[in-house]
Formats: structure tokens, C-alpha cells, sequence
């Protein structure tokens, strides 16, 4: 009875709260409840917006020596040198841009968590069924770091995945990376102005020449494998033009270029440079390999020649590569003769 009696009395106690007690009461019960779902979201992948994407990273970035991003597109692969430079080993060492190199792999050291993907979100939503791997590696080989980068998921957000996470997450900080080699070196080829130029030949691989050529700077350039009554000069003047603007898409060895069947071009100045270009059709572009000499006309100034000497140099240090032309420069550097002729 006296148990009962207790109990009754706690009932009346309750029942006798004030209205602003009850309140209280009310939200301490919900806050409570949000506390216990937040650590039910916690235990099944949230993330507080601070996970590191990939933890630990960040120390083993000076350890880098090999970095490869491929893609759909195609693939580059750098490679840090004895020296600490960075080469493009998918480009036949071609120099590359080391602060380049730099800001992915910090961009990836300190990439975030943002939150986990959806269990339900299609692969072809998220990319990453066709994203683009990222995969870091020391001296030895070992890998550092694999990742695939797919669609974006929001600002500075996109979906990724590291290789041997449970579940691909929403990750900030990574940025979008570039899959063209001649994005990521520092050789350029060289401009050659056109009120420098001589005189300008294509021998094409089945006989076809097309060249012009002037006496002085500033004359007008003359047909001279044609018939010059028919010379067409904006189409002349064109084409002496493309060789201060050339610009490239892509980069390889130029050894691993077959070169038979490639039309030869030779650009001539007026002080003494000659540079030969090599261009072989590759469909709607063209890829060309360059070197270059140098013979002083006579009378040239000391000066002049040493200037001369160091730009036929700088040049030939590019022949041992393959530069991509994009469609635009190659259709206008391989005109045949009947190019250069009025209708």
C-alpha cells in the first residue's frame, strides 16, 4: 500500500507541473533524440565536413616521385628527376611544369570529406564509372595514393572514390585535371614572324611542291612553283603567316612517330635561320617534328650571328619531340600547290 501510495504521489507531482515545465521537460526529451540520431547517422558513414580524403597524405608528398592521371581522353604520366625537376614520361621526357605537379598533389593532400554518395546513385551519375584515376607513386614504385575523380557534385564538390575505401564518398578540393600532355610542359615551339621569312617550300611525299619566296623584307612573296599569273596572295600570305602563331594539342616521342610519308617544309629568313619541320597527316591534323640551322648571310654583325646561332640551337633542342598541330595550323602548313592558285 505504501508502495502505491508513492506512486500515486509521483503521478500527482507530475500532473501538478506548470505549463513552462512541461516545455522543458519536452525539449530536453528532443534533444536527446537528435543527440542519439546523429550518432546513428555518425556510425553509418557521415562525415563531420574535417575528414581528410586521403589521411596521412600530406606527409608523403615530398616522397613523389611518380604521378599519372588518365582518363578517356588519354593519359599523362610525370616523373620526378635525380635532380628534382619534373619530366613528362609519356612524352619522351619532355620538361614539364613543375608548380603544375605541385598544386595537384597538395590540392589532393588536402582534399575533404564532405559527405558519403547515396547508395542508390546510378554510376553514370557520378562519373565515376568513366572518372579520371589519379595514382601517385615513390621512387621504388610503391603506390602512395589511388583515386577516381568523377562528375561534379556541387561547388568545389565532385564525386570520388579512393581505391580500397568501403563506398565512394562527395569529396571538396580536388581540382579538375588536365589530360592533354602540351598542358602540362614547358616547351613551346618557336614564332617565326613573317616579315622575317625568305622563302617557304612543302614537298609533299608524292611530288607536290608548293613554295613562294621574295627577293627583299616587305616585297610581296612570288609564286615560284606554279604559274605565278595564277598566284593567289592572301592565300600565300597565309601561309607565311601560320609560322609565327604555332601552337600544339599534343606531344610524343618523335620516336615513336613513323615518319615515312611526311611532307617536308623549309622556312628560310631573311637573316640566315632555316628551319625544317617535318609534318606527317594524322586525319584532320598534323604532327610535326622541327630542327634547325643557321647560315650567316654575309655582312651579318658579330652580334647578330650569335643570335642567330642561339635560336637554331634553342630549336633543335625540340626534334626530339612530336608536336600535334591542331586542325586549323595543319591545313593551312600542308597546302599542296594548287592551294596557292586562284580558281
Amino acid at each position: 500500500m505504501a508502495s502505491l501510495a508513492a506512486g500515486e504521489g509521483k503521478g500527482m507531482t507530475m500532473m501538478a507541473l506548470t505549463p513552462q515545465a512541461k516545455r522543458w521537460i519536452m525539449l530536453g526529451v528532443t534533444l536527446a533524440a537528435a543527440l542519439v540520431l546523429a550518432m546513428m547517422l555518425l556510425g553509418r558513414g557521415a562525415f563531420s565536413g574535417n575528414d581528410a580524403l586521403l589521411p596521412g597524405f600530406d606527409e608523403q608528398v615530398p616522397a613523389v616521385a611518380r604521378l599519372r592521371i588518365a582518363g578517356p581522353p588519354g593519359a599523362v604520366e610525370l616523373a620526378r628527376t635525380k635532380d628534382g625537376s619534373w619530366v613528362l614520361a609519356s612524352a619522351g621526357n619532355a620538361p614539364a611544369r613543375a608548380e603544375m605537379v605541385d598544386q595537384v598533389l597538395d590540392a589532393v593532400a588536402s582534399a575533404g570529406i564532405v559527405a558519403a554518395q547515396p547508395k542508390d546513385l546510378p554510376a553514370m551519375t557520378s562519373g565515376l564509372d568513366a572518372g579520371v584515376q589519379v595514382t601517385v607513386r615513390d621512387a621504388g614504385g610503391k603506390m602512395l595514393a589511388a583515386l577516381t575523380i568523377g562528375k561534379p557534385a556541387g561547388d568545389d564538390q565532385v564525386y570520388a572514390r579512393v581505391e580500397g575505401a568501403s563506398a565512394p564518398v562527395i569529396a571538396s578540393g580536388l581540382p579538375a585535371l588536365a589530360l592533354e600532355a602540351a598542358r602540362w610542359t614547358t616547351l613551346r615551339l618557336p614564332a617565326i614572324a613573317p616579315e622575317r621569312i625568305k622563302s617557304v617550300r612543302v614537298l609533299h611525299a608524292d611530288g607536290d611542291i608548293a613554295a613562294f619566296a621574295r627577293g627583299l623584307a616587305g616585297q610581296p612573296f612570288q609564286l615560284t612553283s606554279g604559274d605565278a599569273a595564277r598566284a593567289n596572295p592572301a592565300a600565300i600570305e597565309q601561309s607565311a603567316r601560320v609560322y609565327g602563331d604555332l601552337s600544339f594539342t599534343g606531344l610524343a616521342s618523335a620516336r615513336d612517330i613513323s615518319w615515312p610519308g611526311a611532307s617536308m617544309i623549309f622556312v628560310e629568313t631573311f637573316d640566315g635561320l632555316v628551319v625544317t619541320l617535318l609534318a606527317k597527316p594524322a586525319g584532320a591534323v598534323s604532327q610535326v617534328r622541327i630542327n634547325a640551322h643557321f647560315v650567316a648571310p654575309l655582312g651579318l654583325a658579330a652580334e647578330a650571328k650569335t643570335r642567330g646561332e642561339a635560336e637554331a640551337h634553342a630549336i633543335n633542342d625540340l626534334r626530339a619531340y612530336a608536336f600535334t598541330l591542331p586542325a586549323a595550323q595543319a591545313a593551312v602548313l600542308n597546302r599542296r600547290g594548287m592551294a596557292l592558285l586562284r580558281d
